[in-house]
């Protein structure tokens, strides 16, 4: 539990100030929402963070931290307003992504966009 709330608190270091947001979503899984950010460019968050962390010093993870980090990401780049998905749409993709990559191996970054309304 201490080092779950230690990375939280990491991840709010390294996200934009009044623009993104770091929630826990369940037990060992935080939800960074990135909304001024395209898939590319969370993406690259993402290989960023996951850089950072394995080189950071957590407390109760040793250091360098020995953390497997995986992510499923879900973005929109270009969308007309109404071909929007819903918030449930945007994380059931991200979540789906995120079991792929943890189903494929620790250390994985998968993304895609959600499913659109036809």
């Amino acid at each position: 539990e201490r080092l779950v709330r230690h990375f939280g608190e990491f991840l709010h270091r390294y996200v934009r100030v009044h623009v993104d947001w770091v929630a826990r979503y369940t037990d060992r899984t935080f939800a960074l929402v990135l909304p001024e950010t395209t898939l590319l460019g969370a993406v690259r968050a993402a290989y960023r963070l996951r850089g950072i962390l394995n080189k950071a010093a957590l407390p109760g993870a040793g250091s360098p931290t020995k953390l497997k980090l995986s992510f499923g990401i879900s973005a929109l780049d270009e969308v007309s307003a109404s071909l929007l998905p819903d918030t449930r749409s945007l994380t059931d993709s991200a979540e789906g992504y995120l079991r792929e990559a943890v189903r494929t191996g620790p250390d994985r970054i998968i993304a895609g966009r959600p499913q659109l309304p036809h």
